[in-house]
Order: C-alpha cells, then sequence, then structure tokens
C-alpha cells in the first residue's frame, strides 16, 4: 500500500507590489488556517517524508505541518518540480519516490494538485482550495506502479469544512 498525500500551500498574499510569484508569503487568512489543519491532520496521517515547492508559501505551510509531526526529523526536501505546474512533471516525481515510504506528503499549487488528483482518482473533480487535504491510496508497492485511476480518495478536507475557519 501507498499513501499519498496531497497539501496545497495556504492563502498567500497578493498585496506586494513587485515581488516576485515565488517569493509571496502566506497572508493572516493562511497563517490562521495552516496551524489548524496540520493541528487536524497531524492525528490522521503521518507521511514518512515530504517534498515541497520552493515558494515561500509552501515552505510556510509546510513548516506549519511539519511542525506537527509526532515524530521529528522526518525528512523534508524541497522539490523544483512541484514549482513546475507541469502534470507529467509531478507524476515523473511521484513515480520515482523511493519505495521504502509507505506514506509521502508533496505542498505545491494549483492548478497541477487538482490535476494531480484528478489524475490518480478521476471521480475526483474538485478544483482544490487553499490549505486543503487530499489524501490518495494506492493498492501497490512500488511507486512507479502509479498510473490513471489508481488510486481511493481517503480523505478530501479544507479549512472552510470547519468552524475555526478564517472570518475575513
Amino acid at each position: 500500500m501507498k499513501q499519498l498525500i496531497l497539501i496545497r500551500h495556504a492563502k498567500s498574499d497578493w498585496s506586494y507590489n513587485g515581488i516576485r510569484d515565488i517569493d509571496r508569503p502566506l497572508n493572516q487568512r493562511g497563517n490562521h488556517d495552516a496551524p489548524r489543519m496540520a493541528e487536524h491532520f497531524s492525528k490522521l496521517f503521518q507521511p514518512e517524508i515530504w517534498y515541497v515547492s520552493p515558494a515561500l508559501r509552501a515552505q510556510q505551510t509546510a513548516a506549519y505541518f511539519l511542525n506537527k509531526q509526532q515524530q521529528h526529523h522526518i525528512p523534508s526536501i524541497t522539490e523544483q518540480a512541484l514549482y513546475s505546474f507541469d502534470l507529467n512533471t509531478v507524476i515523473q516525481l511521484i513515480n520515482q519516490f523511493d519505495n521504502k515510504y509507505a506514506s509521502v506528503a508533496l505542498v505545491y499549487h494549483n492548478p497541477t494538485i487538482s490535476e494531480t488528483a484528478h489524475y490518480f482518482c478521476n471521480h475526483f473533480t474538485e478544483q482544490v482550495p487553499t490549505c486543503a487535504v487530499v489524501v490518495l491510496s494506492f493498492s501497490v508497492d512500488q511507486w512507479q506502479h502509479l498510473s490513471a485511476d489508481t488510486a481511493e480518495l481517503s480523505t478530501y478536507d479544507y479549512p472552510k469544512r470547519h468552524d475555526w475557519a478564517f472570518k475575513s
């Protein structure tokens, strides 16, 4: 069994003029929602390794989740492919994961995160909102055996489903 945990970065700040996209930080809502989603999901899943987009907003989101993990010193890799916004690049990355890991988390961006979820689980048709978590389960032993429509949707959750959701 393999488990793929897809996490879209929390809400980012668009108020900075002239800042590069990769350097955009989380905004107030993102900094409110991310620790709460991290706390909620720390009780439900424990990925063995994290792959995170180099974008600041993804790095900040991942930091909230990693801070809540029960095990410390979990590997976290900054992965340029997760900032490519290209589905095929992300699938190639996933297919190359080390098979010693049964559960892997990725923190990255739309539209690629929604495309990834739909590729592996074609009945998943949502546009993944910010700070959402999509957990896919696969009945395979090797990451390279993951292919189109081979996943079961285990979990799909996002901040606005909770009563603590940020109220602006």
